[in-house]
């Protein structure tokens, strides 16, 4: 029996960037959207978090986004944890800023999958 891909939401400075980093985390995750940083808004995100189906299981912001943004995100994500059902969750996974500059491109793709795994509970 397969499992079902975790669909995502990532924010990220540039969509080729998370377009490629979201097809990597394949099988065991899916994006459902990218939110760009040129199209980034409170109101986008609220937006696309409300009616993306399926809803997304997590939010994984970039370390190409500003700590300022990845704060804002992190506090929405919260909020709306506290209107979720007993059970349910978004999960928020953020990349430190400048972790693709300290590890390379193939290190950060391991401290990725490394932190899904960990809050999704997988083995890759």
């Amino acid at each position: 029996m397969s499992r079902q891909s975790i669909p995502l939401l990532i924010i990220a400075r540039t969509r080729p960037i998370a377009v490629q980093q979201g097809e990597s985390l394949a099988p065991h995750f899916t994006y459902t959207a990218v939110i760009d940083l040129p199209h980034y808004t409170v109101e986008n995100l609220r937006l696309v978090l409300e009616t993306l189906n399926p809803t997304p299981k997590g939010v994984l912001v970039g370390g190409g986004v500003s700590v300022e943004v990845q704060q804002e995100v992190e506090a929405i994500v919260k909020e709306l944890n506290q209107l979720l059902r007993e059970g349910e969750r978004l999960h928020f996974i953020c990349i430190p800023v400048g972790t693709k500059e300290k590890l390379g491109a193939e290190g950060l793709m391991v401290w990725l999958r490394d932190a899904l795994s960990e809050e999704f509970g997988i083995a890759w």
